[in-house]
Protein backbone atom coordinates (compact mmCIF):
# COMPACT_ATOMS: atom_id res chain seq x y z
CA UNK A 1 0.00 0.00 0.00
CA UNK A 2 1.56 3.29 -1.15
CA UNK A 3 2.00 6.00 1.21
CA UNK A 4 -0.83 8.11 0.14
CA UNK A 5 -3.37 5.26 0.40
CA UNK A 6 -2.06 4.45 4.10
CA UNK A 7 -2.67 8.25 4.93
CA UNK A 8 -6.02 8.25 3.73
CA UNK A 9 -6.98 4.77 5.51
CA UNK A 10 -5.76 5.89 8.65
CA UNK A 11 -8.21 9.06 8.15
CA UNK A 12 -11.09 7.27 7.34
CA UNK A 13 -10.56 5.03 10.68
CA UNK A 14 -10.06 7.57 12.58
CA UNK A 15 -13.66 9.15 11.00
CA UNK A 16 -15.09 5.98 11.64
CA UNK A 17 -14.01 6.05 15.20
CA UNK A 18 -14.57 9.25 15.98
CA UNK A 19 -18.72 8.96 14.76
CA UNK A 20 -18.99 5.77 16.99
CA UNK A 21 -17.63 7.52 19.71
CA UNK A 22 -19.80 10.44 19.37
CA UNK A 23 -23.13 7.81 18.83
CA UNK A 24 -22.15 6.27 21.86
CA UNK A 25 -22.02 9.69 23.87
CA UNK A 26 -24.31 11.69 22.19
CA UNK A 27 -26.20 14.02 24.99
CA UNK A 28 -29.10 16.29 24.50
CA UNK A 29 -28.41 19.49 24.48
CA UNK A 30 -32.45 20.93 24.88
CA UNK A 31 -32.81 21.89 27.32
CA UNK A 32 -36.25 19.68 25.88
CA UNK A 33 -39.38 19.86 28.51
CA UNK A 34 -40.53 16.69 29.85
CA UNK A 35 -44.71 17.25 31.25
CA UNK A 36 -45.41 15.55 33.90
CA UNK A 37 -49.09 15.16 35.19
CA UNK A 38 -49.55 13.11 38.61
CA UNK A 39 -52.17 13.09 41.83
CA UNK A 40 -49.60 15.09 44.22
CA UNK A 41 -52.59 16.08 46.35
CA UNK A 42 -55.87 13.93 47.12
CA UNK A 43 -57.34 10.71 47.42
CA UNK A 44 -54.33 9.23 44.72
CA UNK A 45 -51.45 11.12 45.60
CA UNK A 46 -49.66 7.99 47.49
CA UNK A 47 -49.17 6.48 43.81
CA UNK A 48 -48.60 10.17 42.40
CA UNK A 49 -45.56 10.80 45.09
CA UNK A 50 -44.03 7.32 43.40
CA UNK A 51 -44.17 7.95 40.32
CA UNK A 52 -42.59 11.17 41.06
CA UNK A 53 -39.79 10.11 43.08
CA UNK A 54 -38.90 7.51 40.40
CA UNK A 55 -38.87 10.36 37.74
CA UNK A 56 -36.85 12.75 40.30
CA UNK A 57 -34.00 9.60 41.07
CA UNK A 58 -33.79 9.38 37.02
CA UNK A 59 -33.72 13.36 36.28
CA UNK A 60 -30.72 13.30 39.50
CA UNK A 61 -28.29 11.13 37.11
CA UNK A 62 -29.83 12.19 33.47
CA UNK A 63 -28.61 15.84 34.01
CA UNK A 64 -25.58 14.67 36.16
CA UNK A 65 -24.43 13.20 32.66
CA UNK A 66 -24.81 16.33 30.78
CA UNK A 67 -28.37 16.09 29.61
CA UNK A 68 -30.36 19.23 29.87
CA UNK A 69 -34.11 17.94 30.45
CA UNK A 70 -36.53 20.00 32.26
CA UNK A 71 -39.27 18.59 34.02
CA UNK A 72 -42.95 20.33 34.52
CA UNK A 73 -44.93 19.06 37.20
CA UNK A 74 -49.06 19.44 36.98
CA UNK A 75 -51.34 18.05 40.09
CA UNK A 76 -54.47 16.34 38.76
CA UNK A 77 -55.62 14.78 41.62
CA UNK A 78 -56.87 12.03 40.17
CA UNK A 79 -59.32 14.14 38.32
CA UNK A 80 -60.18 14.19 34.76
CA UNK A 81 -60.83 18.09 34.75
CA UNK A 82 -57.80 18.75 36.59
CA UNK A 83 -55.86 16.46 34.42
CA UNK A 84 -57.13 18.41 31.27
CA UNK A 85 -56.70 21.84 32.52
CA UNK A 86 -53.56 20.54 33.52
CA UNK A 87 -52.46 19.15 29.33
CA UNK A 88 -53.87 22.03 27.94
CA UNK A 89 -51.40 24.08 29.71
CA UNK A 90 -48.48 21.96 29.23
CA UNK A 91 -48.80 21.37 25.70
CA UNK A 92 -51.18 24.28 24.06
CA UNK A 93 -49.56 27.34 26.50
CA UNK A 94 -45.95 25.73 26.90
CA UNK A 95 -45.48 23.72 24.06
CA UNK A 96 -44.75 20.69 25.81
CA UNK A 97 -44.31 17.65 23.47
CA UNK A 98 -43.75 14.72 25.70
CA UNK A 99 -45.68 13.64 28.50
CA UNK A 100 -45.95 11.69 31.54
CA UNK A 101 -49.35 11.08 32.87
CA UNK A 102 -50.90 8.92 35.75
CA UNK A 103 -54.18 7.84 36.69
CA UNK A 104 -56.48 5.43 35.32
CA UNK A 105 -58.96 7.85 35.67
CA UNK A 106 -57.64 10.54 33.71
CA UNK A 107 -56.29 8.92 30.74
CA UNK A 108 -59.59 7.98 29.13
CA UNK A 109 -59.32 11.65 28.18
CA UNK A 110 -55.81 12.48 28.37
CA UNK A 111 -54.83 9.56 25.71
CA UNK A 112 -57.05 10.61 22.81
CA UNK A 113 -56.23 13.98 22.82
CA UNK A 114 -52.30 13.02 22.79
CA UNK A 115 -52.96 10.61 20.20
CA UNK A 116 -54.66 13.28 18.22
CA UNK A 117 -52.51 16.55 19.14
CA UNK A 118 -49.25 14.04 18.22
CA UNK A 119 -47.78 14.14 21.63
CA UNK A 120 -46.17 11.32 22.73
CA UNK A 121 -47.17 10.39 26.18
CA UNK A 122 -46.23 7.26 28.83
CA UNK A 123 -49.55 6.77 30.07
CA UNK A 124 -48.36 5.59 33.82
CA UNK A 125 -51.58 3.83 35.50
CA UNK A 126 -53.62 3.62 32.92
CA UNK A 127 -55.12 0.48 32.91
CA UNK A 128 -58.50 0.95 31.84
CA UNK A 129 -58.30 1.33 28.25
CA UNK A 130 -57.58 -0.56 25.32
CA UNK A 131 -54.47 0.17 23.30
CA UNK A 132 -54.93 -0.57 19.68
CA UNK A 133 -53.96 2.85 17.46
CA UNK A 134 -51.97 1.48 14.54
CA UNK A 135 -49.55 3.91 15.37
CA UNK A 136 -49.64 5.11 18.91
CA UNK A 137 -48.11 8.22 20.29
CA UNK A 138 -49.46 6.95 24.25
CA UNK A 139 -47.54 4.13 25.80
CA UNK A 140 -48.82 2.31 28.63
CA UNK A 141 -46.95 1.65 32.01
CA UNK A 142 -49.34 -0.21 33.87
CA UNK A 143 -51.32 -3.76 33.61
CA UNK A 144 -53.76 -4.34 31.18
CA UNK A 145 -56.98 -4.58 33.41
CA UNK A 146 -58.63 -6.90 30.81
CA UNK A 147 -55.69 -9.56 30.95
CA UNK A 148 -54.92 -8.84 34.56
CA UNK A 149 -58.25 -9.50 35.32
CA UNK A 150 -58.62 -12.61 33.14
CA UNK A 151 -55.43 -13.56 34.93
CA UNK A 152 -57.16 -13.42 38.61
CA UNK A 153 -60.67 -14.53 37.44
CA UNK A 154 -58.90 -17.63 36.08
CA UNK A 155 -57.20 -18.55 39.04
CA UNK A 156 -60.13 -18.01 41.48
CA UNK A 157 -61.95 -20.44 39.09
CA UNK A 158 -59.32 -23.29 39.46
CA UNK A 159 -58.56 -22.62 43.05
CA UNK A 160 -61.81 -21.67 44.54
CA UNK A 161 -64.61 -22.23 42.12
CA UNK A 162 -66.68 -19.70 43.28
CA UNK A 163 -70.18 -19.53 41.92
CA UNK A 164 -71.32 -15.81 42.94
CA UNK A 165 -69.26 -12.71 43.45
CA UNK A 166 -70.11 -9.60 44.63
CA UNK A 167 -68.27 -5.93 43.88
CA UNK A 168 -67.73 -2.77 45.80
CA UNK A 169 -65.75 -0.36 44.03
CA UNK A 170 -64.63 3.61 43.48
CA UNK A 171 -67.81 5.88 42.77
CA UNK A 172 -65.35 7.35 39.18
CA UNK A 173 -64.41 6.63 35.85
CA UNK A 174 -61.61 4.26 36.65
CA UNK A 175 -64.16 2.09 39.37
CA UNK A 176 -66.75 1.95 36.65
CA UNK A 177 -64.20 1.01 33.95
CA UNK A 178 -62.71 -1.60 36.16
CA UNK A 179 -65.90 -3.09 37.24
CA UNK A 180 -67.25 -3.21 33.38
CA UNK A 181 -64.22 -5.49 32.96
CA UNK A 182 -64.42 -7.92 35.86
CA UNK A 183 -67.85 -8.67 35.06
CA UNK A 184 -67.26 -9.49 31.33
CA UNK A 185 -64.44 -11.73 32.62
CA UNK A 186 -66.50 -13.57 35.33
CA UNK A 187 -69.62 -13.35 32.88
CA UNK A 188 -67.57 -15.44 30.77
CA UNK A 189 -65.93 -17.65 33.57
CA UNK A 190 -69.87 -18.19 34.31
CA UNK A 191 -69.72 -16.99 37.63
CA UNK A 192 -72.77 -14.78 38.75
CA UNK A 193 -72.46 -11.26 40.20
CA UNK A 194 -75.12 -10.86 42.81
CA UNK A 195 -74.47 -7.77 44.04
CA UNK A 196 -73.12 -4.52 42.73
CA UNK A 197 -72.23 -1.29 45.28
CA UNK A 198 -70.27 1.75 44.79
CA UNK A 199 -68.50 4.18 47.44
CA UNK A 200 -67.78 8.27 47.24
CA UNK A 201 -64.47 9.31 47.38
CA UNK A 202 -65.21 11.55 49.82
CA UNK A 203 -66.50 8.83 52.35
CA UNK A 204 -64.94 7.04 55.20
CA UNK A 205 -68.13 4.77 55.58
CA UNK A 206 -68.88 1.83 53.70
CA UNK A 207 -71.08 -0.02 55.88
CA UNK A 208 -74.29 0.40 54.24
CA UNK A 209 -72.72 -0.81 51.06
CA UNK A 210 -70.78 -3.75 53.11
CA UNK A 211 -74.22 -4.89 54.66
CA UNK A 212 -76.04 -4.96 51.14
CA UNK A 213 -72.93 -7.28 50.32
CA UNK A 214 -72.98 -9.87 53.15
CA UNK A 215 -77.00 -10.00 52.43
CA UNK A 216 -76.32 -11.20 49.50
CA UNK A 217 -73.97 -13.79 50.59
CA UNK A 218 -71.69 -14.17 47.60
CA UNK A 219 -68.67 -16.68 47.41
CA UNK A 220 -66.68 -14.02 46.84
CA UNK A 221 -65.92 -10.40 47.14
CA UNK A 222 -64.11 -8.05 44.33
CA UNK A 223 -63.09 -5.04 45.78
CA UNK A 224 -61.30 -1.61 43.92
CA UNK A 225 -60.03 1.07 46.31
CA UNK A 226 -57.45 3.82 46.30
CA UNK A 227 -54.59 2.78 48.78
CA UNK A 228 -56.36 5.60 51.72
CA UNK A 229 -59.30 4.04 51.71
CA UNK A 230 -57.97 -0.05 51.73
CA UNK A 231 -57.16 0.01 55.25
CA UNK A 232 -60.27 1.93 56.28
CA UNK A 233 -62.45 -0.66 53.85
CA UNK A 234 -61.02 -3.75 55.33
CA UNK A 235 -61.39 -2.46 59.35
CA UNK A 236 -65.40 -2.24 58.45
CA UNK A 237 -65.21 -5.68 56.48
CA UNK A 238 -63.70 -7.32 59.47
CA UNK A 239 -66.04 -5.37 62.15
CA UNK A 240 -68.82 -6.79 60.11
CA UNK A 241 -67.48 -10.29 60.14
CA UNK A 242 -67.74 -10.48 56.40
CA UNK A 243 -65.43 -14.24 55.87
CA UNK A 244 -65.57 -14.21 52.20
CA UNK A 245 -62.09 -14.49 50.30
CA UNK A 246 -61.22 -11.11 49.32
CA UNK A 247 -59.34 -10.08 45.63
CA UNK A 248 -58.86 -7.31 43.86
CA UNK A 249 -56.04 -5.26 41.31
CA UNK A 250 -52.51 -4.21 41.31
CA UNK A 251 -53.71 -0.76 43.04
CA UNK A 252 -53.11 -2.54 46.38
CA UNK A 253 -49.39 -3.42 45.66
CA UNK A 254 -48.82 0.47 47.46
CA UNK A 255 -46.46 0.28 51.31
CA UNK A 256 -48.71 2.79 53.29
CA UNK A 257 -51.71 -0.60 52.91
CA UNK A 258 -49.03 -2.64 54.56
CA UNK A 259 -48.37 0.12 56.87
CA UNK A 260 -52.24 0.43 57.99
CA UNK A 261 -53.65 -2.71 57.46
CA UNK A 262 -51.43 -5.18 59.08
CA UNK A 263 -53.61 -8.35 60.38
CA UNK A 264 -56.88 -7.30 58.10
CA UNK A 265 -54.98 -7.68 54.70
CA UNK A 266 -54.20 -11.36 55.28
CA UNK A 267 -55.29 -13.74 52.07
CA UNK A 268 -56.52 -11.14 49.53
CA UNK A 269 -55.60 -12.31 45.65
CA UNK A 270 -54.68 -10.05 42.93
CA UNK A 271 -52.67 -10.37 39.94
CA UNK A 272 -49.84 -8.63 39.20
CA UNK A 273 -46.62 -8.24 36.56
CA UNK A 274 -44.42 -10.99 36.28
CA UNK A 275 -41.14 -9.06 36.28
CA UNK A 276 -37.36 -10.06 36.81
CA UNK A 277 -35.37 -7.49 38.87
CA UNK A 278 -32.41 -5.68 36.43
CA UNK A 279 -29.51 -4.47 38.00
CA UNK A 280 -27.22 -2.20 35.67
CA UNK A 281 -25.80 1.02 36.44
CA UNK A 282 -28.60 2.98 35.25
CA UNK A 283 -30.73 1.38 37.98
CA UNK A 284 -28.42 1.06 40.57
CA UNK A 285 -29.71 4.08 42.25
CA UNK A 286 -33.10 3.71 41.78
CA UNK A 287 -32.79 0.13 43.26
CA UNK A 288 -31.23 1.32 46.18
CA UNK A 289 -34.19 3.69 46.94
CA UNK A 290 -36.67 0.78 46.64
CA UNK A 291 -34.71 -2.68 47.67
CA UNK A 292 -38.36 -4.24 48.49
CA UNK A 293 -39.99 -5.15 44.94
CA UNK A 294 -43.32 -5.00 46.21
CA UNK A 295 -42.45 -0.90 46.83
CA UNK A 296 -41.34 0.10 43.63
CA UNK A 297 -44.04 -0.71 40.91
CA UNK A 298 -45.18 2.78 40.47
CA UNK A 299 -42.40 4.63 41.30
CA UNK A 300 -40.48 2.45 38.34
CA UNK A 301 -42.79 3.67 36.00
CA UNK A 302 -41.82 6.77 36.01
CA UNK A 303 -37.90 5.98 36.15
CA UNK A 304 -38.44 3.96 33.21
CA UNK A 305 -40.46 6.56 31.14
CA UNK A 306 -38.09 9.42 31.56
CA UNK A 307 -35.13 7.29 30.66
CA UNK A 308 -36.43 5.65 27.55
CA UNK A 309 -37.68 9.69 26.93
CA UNK A 310 -33.84 10.33 27.30
CA UNK A 311 -32.70 7.24 25.26
CA UNK A 312 -35.31 8.14 22.24
CA UNK A 313 -34.09 11.88 21.86
CA UNK A 314 -30.34 11.03 22.00
CA UNK A 315 -31.40 8.40 19.43
CA UNK A 316 -33.55 10.42 17.33
CA UNK A 317 -33.71 14.22 18.10
CA UNK A 318 -36.63 16.50 19.45
CA UNK A 319 -38.75 14.81 16.65
CA UNK A 320 -42.21 13.32 18.51
CA UNK A 321 -43.45 11.03 15.17
CA UNK A 322 -39.69 9.61 15.18
CA UNK A 323 -39.65 9.28 19.14
CA UNK A 324 -42.70 7.59 18.93
CA UNK A 325 -41.31 5.11 16.11
CA UNK A 326 -38.18 4.65 18.37
CA UNK A 327 -40.41 3.30 21.56
CA UNK A 328 -42.68 1.26 19.22
CA UNK A 329 -39.31 -0.75 18.65
CA UNK A 330 -37.88 -0.89 22.31
CA UNK A 331 -37.06 -4.72 22.99
CA UNK A 332 -36.19 -6.42 26.32
CA UNK A 333 -35.34 -2.63 27.78
CA UNK A 334 -33.47 -3.25 31.16
CA UNK A 335 -35.58 -0.95 33.37
CA UNK A 336 -36.33 -0.42 37.15
CA UNK A 337 -39.91 -2.56 36.48
CA UNK A 338 -38.17 -5.48 34.48
CA UNK A 339 -37.91 -6.43 30.95
CA UNK A 340 -39.81 -3.98 28.65
CA UNK A 341 -41.26 -4.47 25.47
CA UNK A 342 -43.62 -2.53 23.07
CA UNK A 343 -45.33 -2.84 20.30
CA UNK A 344 -46.59 -0.13 17.25
CA UNK A 345 -50.24 0.21 19.62
CA UNK A 346 -47.58 1.78 22.60
CA UNK A 347 -48.79 -2.13 24.67
CA UNK A 348 -46.61 -2.97 27.29
CA UNK A 349 -46.28 -6.43 26.62
CA UNK A 350 -46.38 -8.53 29.71
CA UNK A 351 -46.89 -12.32 31.65
CA UNK A 352 -49.11 -12.19 34.91
CA UNK A 353 -48.75 -13.80 38.00
CA UNK A 354 -51.17 -14.12 41.13
CA UNK A 355 -49.95 -12.62 44.19
CA UNK A 356 -51.53 -12.56 48.10
CA UNK A 357 -50.69 -11.10 51.13
CA UNK A 358 -49.09 -13.31 53.65
CA UNK A 359 -47.64 -12.78 57.03
CA UNK A 360 -47.78 -8.67 55.94
CA UNK A 361 -45.60 -8.94 52.91
CA UNK A 362 -46.99 -9.25 49.35
CA UNK A 363 -45.64 -12.75 47.99
CA UNK A 364 -46.18 -14.50 44.66
CA UNK A 365 -48.71 -17.74 45.15
CA UNK A 366 -47.09 -21.32 44.57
Amino acid sequence: MNKKLLITAVILLVALISSVLVATSKNINGPIKIGVILPLTGNAANYGEQVKKGIDIALKQINKDGNKIEVVYEDNQFDPKLGLSAYNKLVKVQGVKYLITFGGNVCPYINPLAQKDKIVNFATGCNTLDFNDDFSYNFRFDVSEREASKAIVSYLKTSRNPKTVALLYLNNDWGSIVAKTIKDVLSDQGIKVVDEEMFNGGSADMKTQLAKIKQSNPDSIFFLSLSNFTPILLKQIKELRIEKQLFTNISIQDPSVMLNAKGISEGILYSAPKLQAIDTSRNDAFLSAFPDPSSRNFASWGFDSLNLYVDALASEGDNPIKVATYLHSVSNYKGGFGLINYDNHGELKLDYVIKTIKDGKFVEVN
